[in-house]
């Protein structure tokens, strides 16, 4: 009877195992430091002559140049590196304002994210900024993000906001306890109900390789679809999900190297006790 319930926990744990990677690894794919590393991926030359043709950067050079500040110097402003991480901290926060169904004014961190970078840029080229060309630079961020985010919630479809709703339910830190929970409470009935032949480290084996195979799969298959899809870009759609590709396949690496070192510490304590045995009393 104790076996069969250890193998019953065994494959629940497997179950409780996936649906935890799945969780984190979609709280991972939207966090503000996944989103940054993908931001750096993407060739951000065309997009940003697209920006330079906008009536905002256009008045913001206007009014730049009546502050002696060159056109020269905003181009390469928009040319610098950090500007991929601070878009990415921009994306992150609006995809969790969207997904949490608020507005970006809402959002401090957006408004800390702007000042940040404005600090940076006064600070990089020694150049002093009116507080009226800083507000005008917040209001271009804010204003084009209001906007994006005002009409994708409004024309929301059915399917949007199931999946909004999805994002919401991965990233609750409540889920993750229950799953973690859940996950300790079968390792330690595993524990218990093969104590007695300490045969639990095989369990654990089968559970961490089943883990390795699981996370392996759900990254190949994904990595395939964006393959795919990424005929049909202009650009290299993989370079862009390139962090998460890798994080996938070293987690099941990690997986699968832990389920062998159970395995072998199994037939370390099998073989213990067997010599044990042989010993005569």
């Amino acid at each position: 009877m104790k076996k069969f319930l250890a193998i019953l926990c065994t494959f629940v744990a497997c179950f409780v195992g996936t649906a935890l990677l799945f969780v984190s690894l979609i709280s991972y794919f939207i966090s503000e430091k996944s989103l940054k590393n993908m931001v750096k991926e993407i060739p951000f030359d065309d997009i940003i002559e697209e920006v330079k043709e906008t009536d905002e950067v256009q008045a913001l050079y206007d009014q730049a140049e009546t502050q002696g500040i060159k056109r020269e110097t905003i181009d390469s402003i928009l040319s610098k590196e950090e500007i991929k991480d601070y878009v990415g901290g921009l994306m992150s926060e609006a995809l969790n304002s969207a997904i949490e169904g608020k507005s970006f004014e809402d959002n401090k961190k957006i408004q800390e994210l702007t000042e940040d970078f404005v600090e940076d840029i006064t600070d990089t080229y020694d150049i002093e900024l009116t507080d009226e060309m800083k507000k005008d630079l917040e209001n271009i961020t804010n204003n084009t993000l209001n906007n994006e985010q005002a009409s994708k919630i409004m024309d929301q479809t059915k399917e949007e906001s199931d999946m909004f709703a999805f994002l919401r339910f991965c990233k609750d830190k409540t889920v993750k306890g229950i799953l973690y929970l859940t996950m300790g409470l079968l390792f330690l009935a595993i524990l218990l109900f093969t104590w007695k032949k300490k045969s639990f480290f095989t369990y654990y084996s089968f559970i961490f390789l089943e883990l390795a195979l699981n996370v392996s799969a759900i990254t190949a298959l994904f990595h395939f679809l964006m393959k795919e899809i990424g005929k049909e870009e202009d650009f290299a759609i993989l370079n862009i999900f390139k962090p998460l590709f890798k994080n996938g396949y070293t987690l099941g690496i990690i997986f699968l190297v832990s389920s062998i070192i159970l395995f072998i510490l199994h037939e370390v304590i099998k073989h213990n006790i067997t010599k044990k045995e042989a010993i005569p009393a």
